[in-house]
């Protein structure tokens, strides 16, 4: 119960957080001189939806995935597919958690596209409480003043370290 509610209170901190540098903030620390500003770049949705290994009858769902990877493709102009990604969750009829192996499906579109999942995932897959999650793509961070990440090193820099690496 406690770590529910932990991942319960990081989850709501994440998504402030989100919700506040989207609204197009800038954020700096007193420790050190980053700062991160926000700029509005589109109004397009990430849709999260976690597509099932195993259909409830048993069987592998190969022509469905096929078929709604496919029509998600047309509508959107793509996807990303994870494999072999592990969830649980707590039907509304039992106390325990359920888990299951799912493909986790990523998809940038417009809201149309979440409608699209919720109902291939009932019709096509039989799941009964579908998970699907779109999330607003309105910003990107620009970060100044932090240093770039270890193996980022501008492209001048990392062709003369790679010289005097080689002995030329």
């Amino acid at each position: 119960m406690g770590r529910e509610r932990t991942r319960h209170r990081l989850l709501c901190l994440t998504l402030a957080t989100a919700v506040a540098l989207s609204a197009g903030c800038a954020i700096g620390t007193r420790v050190h001189t980053t700062a991160i500003t926000v700029q509005t770049s589109s109004n397009e949705l990430l849709h999260v939806a976690a597509i099932p290994r195993v259909l409830p009858s048993g069987e592998r769902p190969t022509e469905q995935l096929a078929d709604l990877l496919a029509e998600v493709a047309r509508k959107a102009g793509g996807y990303t597919l994870v494999e072999n990604v592990e969830g649980g969750w707590i039907p509304p009829d039992r106390s325990k958690v359920l888990t299951e192996l799912n493909d986790l499906l990523l998809v940038k579109g417009p809201p149309e596209v979440a409608h699209l999942l919720r109902a291939r995932l009932r019709e096509d897959f039989q799941q009964e409480y579908p998970f699907v999650v779109s999330l607003p793509i309105q910003s990107i961070a620009v970060i100044r003043g932090a240093p770039p990440p270890a193996g980022t090193e501008p492209p001048a820099e990392q062709e003369a370290a790679e010289a005097e690496a080689s002995g030329g």
